[in-house]
């Protein structure tokens, strides 16, 4: 079913109201764990002695990402997927209309749990958060897209997106290049978030697109190009993921740009967790995914109150189920409902800040580096166990890293100080910012147990 009329579908039983809702929220977790438990064996283990048929949520035991990568073969429910020849996939150069054996779409997640995380998802899948995006709580945002796009198909909306093209960031591109987003009526163009600002600027103002997507930080450096006059675009609207957006950043960018900041919450796991309405509250996909707010052991919090962890429910991931799993997302569920009148849940997440390098170029000028840039240069490179990145000084990046095998240790450091160097080449930092390689045999995680991956020694 096209993305529209499944939109239109789940706009139907909301309107119904909250025991419709709850009703099939219900009927699609029991579809959920009973398929789980049927077709991956790490799944009918795990649940072993457990009534499927009348549990509750908090009753299934607690999921994460090193378990399910442990198990991947096991966890998955298609044998066609097994985890050395995903991992081979994914870091090779990404094509238009690529998909794993013609048929999968895969995401990997470069968090700062210390491992990254491969996960799968078929076209229904895709259709189906596509779907909820659809009828999300920002109303102009869907008049937009159902009306401006149908109805003129000669004057397609031109949508940038300045994104990493691998990991989560990599939906956007992959979704167009697979005509998951309709060709009819949006034309998008991306552009990698490590090129130099400079040479993004140039791009956008070639394009001139209407709607701008991107990382919060590399936003509101292209509202600082905006608002000095390098950056001349028309954009009216402008949708930012994968950071947190600060109130002090939707500031600068709303006024540099004049227009809606719309912000969406969603991990390589789930990609389409929830977005924000006009109130600029975020709003959870409630018929597509379960939150539960717990503390670091798991428990429940209550609405109201922070939590440490959040617990994810994915009710239409079934390639790779997703159930209770684990997201290093601080949230407070709101106990009242939005001023903007959409019924679905209102959250707040407070642990999601990017870290931001700002090092100077030889004319003692600030550059920003992107975390997402910095990552590409590392990530994919396969034999590495864990790495880090420290800003050490304005002029001074360590990163370290943890070998696999002590066979490809001086291959590997050659790989990443050439990644790097070729980062710095692009971004006009050559003779003022060094790289340092450095292998070790252990990267140590905080006193809370989270490892970081980027390291921030001058902001501090």
């Amino acid at each position: 079913m096209l993305p529209f009329f499944r939109a239109q579908e789940i706009q139907k039983i909301r309107r119904q109201g909250p025991p419709a809702v709850e009703a099939y929220r219900s009927a699609r977790f029991r579809r959920l764990v009973s398929y789980a438990a049927r077709h991956s064996p790490f799944y009918r283990d795990l649940y072993d002695g457990i009534d499927l048929a009348s549990c509750h949520l908090s009753d299934l035991p607690l999921t994460n990402k090193g378990v399910l990568m442990d198990n991947f073969d096991e966890a998955v429910t298609d044998t066609r997927l097994n985890l050395p020849a995903v991992m081979d996939w994914v870091a090779e150069p990404i094509s238009p209309g690529r998909r794993f054996l013609g048929e999968f779409l895969l995401l990997r997640s470069s968090g700062t749990t210390g491992r990254n995380g491969y996960f799968a998802y078929s076209e229904k899948e895709f259709k189906e958060f596509t779907a909820h995006a659809l009828c999300g709580p920002n109303r102009k945002i869907r008049g937009i897209v159902k009306f401006g796009g149908s109805l003129l198909p000669g004057r397609k909306i031109k949508i940038a997106a300045v994104i990493a093209d691998r990991g989560a960031g990599g939906q956007i591109s992959m979704a167009r290049k697979r005509g998951l987003l309709p060709k009819y009526f949006s034309h998008l163009e991306t552009i990698d978030v490590s090129e130099p600002i400079q040479r993004i600027v140039d791009r956008l103002n070639e394009y001139n697109p209407r709607c701008l997507i991107g990382y919060p930080t590399t936003i509101e450096a292209l509202a600082a190009q905006q608002q000095a006059g390098t950056l001349n675009t028309n954009v009216t609207e402008i949708m930012v993921f994968g950071e947190t957006l600060t109130a002090a950043s939707r500031c600068t960018i709303e006024k540099a740009f004049t227009c809606h900041v719309r912000n969406s919450y969603g991990a390589a796991e789930n990609f389409c967790i929830g977005a924000t309405c006009e109130q600029n509250k975020m709003h959870v996909f409630s018929e597509l995914v379960l939150l539960e707010p717990v503390d670091g052991k798991g428990r429940s919090v209550p609405a109201g109150e922070l939590s440490e962890k959040v617990l994810l429910t994915s009710l239409e991931k079934y390639v790779q189920p997703i159930i209770r799993y684990e997201l290093e997302d601080s949230i407070i569920l709101c106990t009242e409902q939005c001023a903007c009148g959409h019924p679905t849940p209102v959250i707040e997440i407070t642990g999601r800040t990017a870290e931001t390098f700002r090092v100077q170029n030889r004319n003692g000028e600030c550059v920003s580096l992107n975390q997402h840039a910095l990552f590409g240069q590392i990530v994919d490179l396969l034999g590495v166990a864990k790495f880090q990145i420290r800003l050490e000084a304005r002029d001074r990046i360590r990163v370290l890293f943890v070998p696999l095998s002590t066979d490809c240790l001086e291959t590997l450091r050659r790989h990443i100080r050439e990644n790097f160097s070729g980062l710095i080449a692009r971004l006009g930092l050559e003779g003022s910012v060094s790289v340092e390689v450095v292998a070790v045999e252990n990267i140590d995680r905080e006193p809370g147990g989270k490892y970081r991956k980027l390291v921030n020694l001058v902001d501090t």
